[in-house]
């Protein structure tokens, strides 16, 4: 009996000793796992140091951010520079001349008025911060100067400008045909001038009295009006016939009834509208291509007896 209980007790110091190593092993993982969070913590505060107080744990440096606000019409611009670090300094300049520097003072907002040049300029843009990341702008800006548009109608194409100074002369040319020259010696000019047959483009280039130019360019098709061919078939019908150099949208056919809107595609079209007895049978024929503004229009009467 004495033996027995000698085993038994045997087998129960060994799963004490079993569960006191578990329990070792267990405290010096945990033990190693505080050790390597200390020192990540450290290395951290040592990097915040490092980079003046601002702390990033796996976030990419970023760049400063510039932003430019102004009004249509305006003759200045308010530049804003902002960061989530300190700003070093910005620099900026109109069409790359007589650069201008902002110190950044040791600030992460930065706002700036700067005069917009007269005429058309471009403005370039530099923020650094403390850590050298830095950012760049360029965009154009346009202050009075000179204004060039165009009106298209039918064949022809019309070329408006006007300026805060007087125009000393226009030029224009076809492709890169020879330039036409023309005085002009005030602040508004307008002109109108043949398109060509297909597609072409214009160049319009604007000389002040401070010899400040500006220059504009249109790509215009050149509009041909369709041609329409209206003739009577064995005195029951009109027949007619609509052919155009490009492509037909729609023919109109407007008698005393009405108005009848037919769908025209391709470069022809036909079709017929019935006689009507003891009538003058008067009718207007329009004919509008891809440019619409290219209407042809023809006007018939016959009488059926």
């Amino acid at each position: 009996m004495n033996q027995i209980l000698s085993v038994n007790n045997d087998k129960n110091n060994k799963g004490k000793v079993g569960k006191q190593a578990s329990l070792k092993t267990v405290v010096k993982v945990f033990v190693a796992v505080l050790i390597i969070f200390a020192m990540c913590t450290i290395g951290v505060g040592v990097y915040a140091i490092v980079n003046n107080g601002e702390l990033f744990i796996g976030v990419k440096q970023t760049a400063p951010q510039i932003s430019v606000e102004t009004t249509e019409g305006q003759t200045s611009l308010n530049l804003k520079i902002a960061h989530n670090k300190k700003i070093k300094e910005v620099k900026y300049s109109w069409n790359q001349e007589n650069e201008q520097k902002i110190d950044g003072n040791g600030r992460k907002r930065i706002e700036e008025v700067i005069e917009i040049p007269e005429g058309r300029n471009t403005l370039y843009v530099t923020a650094t911060d403390i850590n050298d990341q830095s950012a760049t702008y360029k965009k154009e800006y346009k202050n009075g100067g000179i204004g060039i548009s165009f009106d298209s109608a039918n064949e022809k194409v019309k070329i408006i400008v006007q300026s805060t100074k007087v125009i000393s002369y226009i030029t224009y040319r076809w492709d890169e045909n020879i330039e036409n020259t023309v005085e002009v010696n005030d602040t508004k000019f307008e002109k109108e001038i043949e398109t060509q047959k297909g597609t072409h483009t214009l160049t319009v280039v604007a000389v002040d009295e401070n010899n400040k130019s500006e220059i504009a360019k249109k790509i215009v098709v050149g509009a041909t009006r369709p041609t329409i061919d209206v003739t009577v078939e064995e005195n029951e019908y009109y027949l007619i016939k609509v052919v155009d150099e490009n492509e037909l949208v729609k023919v109109e056919i407007i008698t005393e009834d009405g108005t009848d809107t037919l769908e025209a595609t391709g470069k022809e079209f036909e079709h017929k509208v019935q006689l009507k007895s003891n009538n003058d049978n008067k009718m207007i024929i329009r004919a509008y291509n891809s440019n619409e503004k290219a209407m042809a229009e023809k006007k018939v009467k016959c009488t059926k007896n």
